[in-house]
């Protein structure tokens, strides 16, 4: 005899399964991958009233259904099957969580001498379904003449939320409970609005969730016929609902959120319709089939055929908007492989439980630019890495600015991002072009912060154009390869695709959500190839690299009228300032440098809007003096001065 414990790793816990095994929720449940003969389930039950009832599955295969004995019981699963075939075995809870009572404690496994467990597969995608009996399958076992509230006629294994995981590949996790609504129960009780306990890890119990530990990529809610039948205020109902959203967007920042009604039922359907739409951050409202006398289950409620058809019409909606990415796109991403080790130690850290910080420099794609809220792929690797490492300080600040350069960025690096003592520091900028300018300020970005006290690891993220896949290879490539940095390029991830590479981006540049998903795969991979390959060092620069170390003062001045002046005094090896174009009401300015005089024009007309340009004033060092006189009406609006 061999036992498992339910802390072994190789146990995998499916809903919102505690670690010491307890079932609660409709559709948790465990999962192994078993190599043995015979497997046994170690299992503990408490009960009054309402026992609880198990569906194990054998390769995906229902093959047993029963009611747990009150106390402790061990369970023969299966016996005499080939002991060197792998199984995957999962026991999954059919009954939702009851007020007070029917408590399950998975306490492991055994087999036979020689049995063993192995790796549970992965599942590709996540999704969280909340909802009401309809959720809880109630009634979707059973015949249509049964009316008894019993826990027998509840099977989650042929329910929606679970037939919509098998056909997406997914693992699913389920907060129901029959009776409930968004603002009261069935009986007009206040007691039942669901809202109000999806922030407990278990219903009933004050007991906070952890949901960094588990981030899904689509929420399916389906409440409101309760509310009916409670007599809900509609506009209290719209006005909960959207609340209700909200909450479920702080938990989940990443996840589309899907509002379904139906199958029992179209309450509210205008209320609910307003509420996603006044929300309208990365949500959809979705009507489900509504059962039939041919596919009624018991106590009047949706049958297992009916289920089957809502799963059908959420997979097909699901697949539309969370597609699985293409894991050969993303295995040819990696440009440069480069000298991992900085990369390597920092993630050690954070396995290690102590503090990682990210910062994201970059342009309008890492601002975020066309991705929905919370959708970019700067947000989805935050998730990613807070989930990965639920214990450590993980922080991801956002250092993306539109429109900007890596000229600009070696000038903001001190200020926006080593202030932060990153860990790790990734860099975009597609705005570049291949020159020999740009090969200086990518250079010095790079070294700046290369050189900082922390020590970060610097990634490089490589954007293209997505017609034709260019980016700025000549300004970029040498200096991936020079400095040995991890790079991620669009280009080699799609350039031997079949993908259709209009679907990433609907103006050819910036990436949608599906492309941003896509570069967040990209990064995550690097992540996990780093590898501790020796001490990295610093070599000496190709360019000139007068931009390293460069720094911003503040300086705030805007001219309107012709005539209208300023004078600063301004220091450094490449002095420069930043100022407005503007697409309406620009002005021209002479800008007058130790006593040299040249026109600088603010003036952007017809352009895609406003944006802050830069202007290297002199190539020599030291400090100078400057006075900006505008030539004619108009703005005219320095927003800061800079040199290195």
């Amino acid at each position: 005899m061999r036992n498992f414990d339910i802390t072994d790793p190789l146990i995998r816990k499916l809903g919102r399964a505690s670690e010491n095994g307890e079932l609660h929720h409709s559709a948790s449940g465990v999962r192994v991958n078993a190599k043995c003969a015979e497997l046994r389930l170690d299992v503990s039950a408490e009960y009054t009233t309402n026992e609880p009832w198990l569906a194990v599955l054998l390769n995906g295969t229902v093959i047993a259904r029963f009611a747990l004995p009150q106390g402790r019981s061990e369970i023969p699963l299966f016996r005499g099957m080939n002991a060197e075939a792998a199984k995957e075995v999962t026991v999954v809870r059919e009954t939702q969580a009851m007020f007070g009572d029917c408590i399950v404690t998975v306490n492991g496994f055994s087999t036979e001498d020689g049995g063993e467990l192995l790796p549970v597969r992965e599942r590709a995608l996540k999704i969280e379904v909340i909802g009401d009996s309809i959720t809880s399958a109630e009634g979707a076992i059973g015949s249509f003449m049964e009316q008894d509230w019993i826990a027998a006629f509840f099977s989650a294994v042929n329910a929606y939320p679970w037939k919509l995981g098998e056909k997406l590949g997914a693992d699913v996790r389920v907060i129901s409970q029959s009776g409930f609504g968004v603002t009261c129960s069935w009986d007009g009780g206040k007691f039942g609005a669901l809202p109000n306990f999806y922030g407990q890890s278990v219903l009933f119990r004050d007991e906070p969730h952890d949901f960094a530990s588990w981030q899904p990529d689509a929420v399916v809610v389906n409440l409101g016929t309760n509310d009916s039948g409670g007599g809900a205020d509609p506009d209290e109902l719209q006005a909960a609902a959207l609340a209700f959203l909200r909450q479920l967007r702080a938990h989940n920042p990443a996840a589309h959120i899907v509002w379904a009604v139906g199958m029992l039922g179209k309450p509210f359907v205008p209320q609910l319709e307003a509420a996603v739409a006044e929300f309208a951050d990365n949500c959809s409202f979705l009507i489900l089939p509504e059962q039939s006398f041919e596919t009624m289950g018991a106590r009047g409620h949706p049958g297992a055929r009916n289920h089957e058809q809502a799963a059908d019409v959420l997979a097909a909606h699901l697949r539309a908007i969370i597609p699985k990415l293409d894991q050969s796109i993303i295995a040819h991403s990696i440009a440069v492989q480069g000298n991992t080790q900085r990369l390597f130690r920092a993630l050690k850290r954070a396995e290690n439980d102590e503090k990682l910080t990210v910062v994201a420099l970059g342009d309008s794609i890492t601002a975020g630019s066309l991705a929905t809220n919370n959708r970019g792929y700067v947000a989805t690797l935050e998730a990613t890495l807070k989930t990965r490492y639920p214990n450590a300080a993980v922080t991801v600040i956002n250092a993306g600015y539109g429109a900007t350069d890596s000229k600009y960025g070696a000038f903001r690096a001190l200020r926006d991002v080593l202030v932060h003592n990153p860990d790790i520091v990734t860099v975009e900028f597609i705005n570049d072009t291949d020159d020999a300018l740009y090969l200086e300020t990518y250079e010095s970005l790079v070294r700046t912060l290369l050189n900082a006290p922390s020590a970060p690891a610097v990634v490089l993220l490589e954007m293209a154009f997505y017609d034709d896949l260019r980016y700025p290879d000549a300004s970029h490539d040498p200096i991936a390869r020079h400095y040995e940095l991890p790079t991620v390029s669009v280009a080699s991830a799609f350039r031997d695709s079949n993908i259709d590479r209009a679907t990433l981006s609907p103006d050819g540049l910036h990436p949608n959500d599906l492309g941003h998903r896509y570069i967040a795969a990209f990064t995550e991979r690097l992540f996990s190839l780093a590898t501790d390959c020796g001490d990295y060092a610093l070599p000496s620069p190709i360019t000139a690299n007068r931009y390293e170390n460069g720094h911003i003062e503040p300086y705030r001045w805007r001219g309107e009228k012709r005539g209208d002046t300023t004078a600063f005094t301004i220091r450094g090896a490449v002095p420069t300032i930043a100022y407005m174009m503007f697409t309406v009401g620009g002005a021209d300015a002479e800008i007058t440098v130790d006593g040299e005089t040249s026109v600088v024009s603010a003036k952007f007309p017809g352009g895609w809007g406003d944006f802050v340009a830069l202007r290297t004033l002199t190539d020599a060092g030291g400090e100078h003096n400057v006075t900006v006189t505008l030539t004619d009406d108009g703005a005219f609006e320095i927003l800061e001065i800079m040199g290195a």
